[in-house]
């Protein structure tokens, strides 16, 4: 049993603990992930190698999709006088950008969707592993940004919907579908 509460880290740890509840897996121990706050993109990611989701009763899903935000300081700068001088090897050297522009330029936003788009992919690759989760109920989901618990359980993102007091006596129950 993981609980797995508001995740603020990136995606590259997500991505290292869903491996180690992979291996859990294919070791065969049954993995049952406990979303007791709901989830977002990188919680609901997380348990669909489970076998058995199990969410926090009045709590929502937000899948709005992917996006990012940078914030450009330049006109602060300005306005207190201060000034960068910089020098860049390539333009995809984009780091110090919110410092020297106002707006990000072609290559960063390039580089930046590059990165959303290869976030997203793995996301989808990830959560298609969920028996009857496709594209379309991905797609759906985005669409709609926001859903109820019942909700997860009914359009088979999760499996039950449970008060903390009865995810242990949940445990004994077998999942209501196998997960690929």
């Amino acid at each position: 049993l993981i609980e797995v509460p508001g995740l603020a880290t990136g995606w590259s740890v997500v991505a290292d603990v869903r491996e180690l509840l992979e291996r859990m897996k294919r070791a065969g121990k049954r993995v049952v992930v406990y979303l007791p706050d709901g989830g977002s993109h990188r919680e609901v990611y997380l348990a669909a190698v489970a076998d058995k989701v199990l969410v926090g009763r009045h709590t929502t899903w937000m899948l709005p999709g992917l996006s990012s935000v940078t914030r450009y300081t330049k006109p602060l700068l300005d306005k207190l006088g201060l000034s960068l001088e910089v020098q860049r090897r390539a333009e995809y050297k984009t780091a110090v950008e919110p410092l020297v522009r106002e707006a990000m330029s072609d290559s960063q936003r390039e580089q930046t969707q590059a990165l959303i788009d290869s976030i997203e992919g793995a996301m989808r690759e990830g959560l298609r592993e969920r028996e009857g989760i496709d594209d379309a109920k991905i797609d759906a989901l985005m669409e709609r940004a926001m859903i109820t618990a019942e909700d997860a359980v009914r359009e088979g993102w999760a499996d039950a919907v449970v008060h903390d007091d009865e995810v242990l006596a949940s445990l004994e129950e077998p999942p209501t579908g196998p997960t690929k």
